[in-house]
């Protein structure tokens, strides 16, 4: 990929959070606090479609083929997006604001991490909710093994005192383990 010395802007009418590009290079996303995450040509610079919440986007990740990307959102909402058109494939739900959706190695799963004590597994390919992971804190975020197999999510904040890792069973939704940091 050449970008010779073109400059790209990309524009947004608030902040803009965070930067990524696509799997295969060709797209960018960006979120921002303008309640949206917008999708561009790497290489032009064109703008090609914005995808939509209610309030700030926190984080936009892109699915391993980049055909597909999923955002997280202050509006305790996740969605997953067809990259191309933008079309809407799946609201996923909260009680609270969501810190963070990733897709799984394979390609079948999507974390998602909650201000409501959350974590939640859903099918990459319809949204469908497939388990829901309690924790006794906030959970900030969560990262599948490289097999896909496990989920490890960290949980807690400053006021709870105590911050928790849990590795997760992805085809169980159990708990294997917690590794606790105590604040001293």
């Amino acid at each position: 990929m050449s970008y010779q010395s073109q400059v790209l802007t990309f524009s947004h009418t608030d902040s803009v959070t965070e930067a990524k590009f696509s799997p295969d290079s060709n797209y960018i996303v960006t979120t921002s606090n303008d309640s949206t995450a917008k999708v561009w040509s790497s290489k032009s610079g064109k703008f090609l479609v914005s995808l939509k919440h209610t309030a700030r986007v926190v984080t936009a990740n892109f699915s391993d083929d980049s055909a597909r990307i999923v955002t997280s959102s202050e509006d305790k909402t996740a969605k997953l997006w067809g990259v191309k058109a933008g079309q809407l494939i799946a609201v996923l739900r909260h009680k609270d604001s969501v810190y963070s959706a990733k897709f799984s190695p394979d390609k079948n799963r999507i974390v998602t991490v909650s201000d409501d004590k959350t974590a939640k597994l859903w099918s990459a390919k319809s949204g469908q909710l497939l388990v829901t992971l309690e924790h006794d804190r906030i959970v900030n975020d969560g990262n599948f093994s490289s097999d896909s197999n496990y989920l490890i999510t960290a949980s807690g904040n400053i006021y709870s005192g105590k911050a928790v890792a849990t590795l997760w069973d992805v085809k169980t939704g159990k708990q294997v383990r917690t590794f606790e940091h105590e604040d001293k």
